[in-house]
């Protein structure tokens, strides 16, 4: 099996997507600090792919439990890159939202190029999440089906 990679798609492919199905994830063109990148999924139909947005952490990614804020449980459709750092804790980096994904051409693809980010900070931010979606691989693909 091909590893995934992720990728972003440029900014009018997205909002042309976007006055179609207004639940297509925006790239936030104007605000963004960083391009939101997409995982490649091994789904294809009719010459599209499709891609799984992946998300920041949000506050419903949260719950409070025994009067503590943990980290909510993945459900299909969203998969919660949860990885544990170098003091053993869990933390959220990010959110991989299944039932968004969407069809892309191939000329609207752009390879995410993490090894030339100047942001370190973000750079380990990524390497983690691509990290936990190749552990979870599997887990994406039956999570795909499961949704069709």
């Amino acid at each position: 099996m091909e590893e995934f990679k992720l990728y972003s798609m440029s900014d009018e492919y997205i909002e042309y997507l976007r006055k179609v199905f207004p639940n297509v994830y925006s790239n936030k063109e104007t605000t963004r600090i960083h391009t939101r990148k997409y995982v490649v999924t091994v789904i294809c139909l009719e010459n599209y792919h499709y891609y799984i947005p992946m998300s920041s952490p949000k506050e419903s990614d949260y719950q409070i439990a025994s009067e503590k804020k943990v980290i909510r449980k993945s459900i299909v459709p969203i998969m919660r890159i949860v990885v544990k750092n170098s003091k053993g804790q869990k933390e959220l980096k990010g959110t991989l939202r299944i039932s968004h994904m969407i069809p892309v051409p191939q000329s609207e693809l752009l390879l995410y190029d993490i090894e030339n980010k100047q942001d370190c900070t973000y750079k380990d931010l990524v390497q983690n999440e691509i990290i936990f979606i190749r552990k979870n691989q599997e887990k994406i693909i039956l999570w795909n089906f499961l949704l069709r």
